[in-house]
């Protein structure tokens, strides 16, 4: 018997047409749920733009910007420290770039005077570049490049930034399928890390501080040793140099001021092989930043082993030391 070939008929592909629609809007205010109410990328940037809008004409006068290390920066102790005790904010959030910042720097209240960017090895010695997942997460809660940043950038080698600027709102919101997986990924290692506190890191703009477990020695070293090869070279970046020179310009030409602060690094990188790098990485930020004029407080030496929980994070007490430190630099 000849099978017949069955044709789709207009009410059944209307039928298909929305269930197909109605899956793309149930994906899209998933994404959304996801990226604003998860432990997920879009969890930290959630939080400093409900804190931006709450606090338009009042907000804080300092701010701390930076990677998860200033994580353990106390805004409430700076705030104590200084004369007049104004509100300070600890901004920082995992991984945040140079160009993170200048995205936030963008949208923060007009109350803000001072800018402390904590610098890591890792804002020195790699090439500038974008995230396109974490620009996504900052996007999607209102963070956008400018004209003021794209003349910011000019001439500079900055990969994944045209995919950025170029990027449609559709594409984009296409490309928040990432958050599926990531959150589930942020969820397990909340499980299987009980010592991570993810949701005070998402939500605190005081000490947003998550880590607490210390390695053990053996797994320390190796890290250690990792780390130093990792960031074998000691040349800072051409054009994160001239990046830093801009933006800090630009700031003063707002009416603000920005420090850069150099977090204290692990005495382990000090140990043998490490002594020329540690050295060499003080030596790198004097003669590269201060050179160009640029304000740096380098308290890459300050700490002790004890202080550190890894190669990277030194503990809250750690953190007090670094802040006494730097409101003395501040006031003196």
């Amino acid at each position: 018997m000849l099978q017949q070939k069955r044709t789709i008929g207009s009410r059944e592909f209307l039928i298909l047409l929305l269930c197909l629609i109605a899956g793309m809007v149930i994906a899209m205010v998933l994404t959304h749920y996801l990226f604003n109410y998860t432990k997920g990328p879009g969890g930290r940037p959630h939080a400093i733009r409900q804190a931006i809008d709450g606090h338009p004409d009042k907000g804080p006068e300092v701010v701390i910007l930076g990677n998860s290390v200033a994580l353990s920066l106390d805004a409430r102790r700076i705030s104590r420290q200084l004369d007049h005790q104004p509100l300070v904010w600890n901004l920082a959030s995992a991984g945040q770039s140079l160009l993170e910042a200048m995205l936030l720097e963008t949208e923060l209240p007009a109350s803000v005077e001072t800018m402390l960017f904590c610098l890591e090895p890792v804002h020195l010695f790699e090439p500038v570049g974008v995230n396109y997942q974490k620009y996504i997460a900052w996007h999607h809660n209102g963070f956008r490049f400018t004209t003021t940043h794209k003349d910011l950038l000019s001439g500079l080698h900055v990969p994944n930034l045209a995919k950025c600027l170029e990027s449609s709102s559709f594409q984009i919101e296409l490309d928040k399928r990432f958050v599926i997986p990531t959150a589930f990924n942020f969820y397990l290692t909340g499980f299987i890390r009980s010592d991570l506190n993810i949701e005070k890191a998402r939500r605190d703009l005081f000490l947003p501080y998550a880590y607490s477990k210390e390695l053990r020695e053996p797994v320390l070293e190796r890290k250690l040793q990792l780390f130093h090869e990792k960031f074998s070279s000691t040349a800072i970046d051409i054009d994160r140099l001239k990046l830093m020179q801009r933006i800090y310009h630009h700031s003063r030409k707002n009416g603000r001021r920005i420090i850069f602060v150099l977090l204290p690094q692990h005495p382990g990188l000090n140990a043998s092989k490490g002594a020329l790098w540690f050295r060499n990485l003080s030596n790198a930020v004097d003669t590269g930043l201060l050179a160009k004029d640029i304000p740096v407080l380098n308290f890459h030496s300050l700490l002790e082993r004890e202080d550190f929980i890894d190669p990277m994070h030194f503990d809250v007490n750690g953190g007090n030391k670094v802040i006494d430190s730097l409101v003395s630099a501040l006031t003196r």
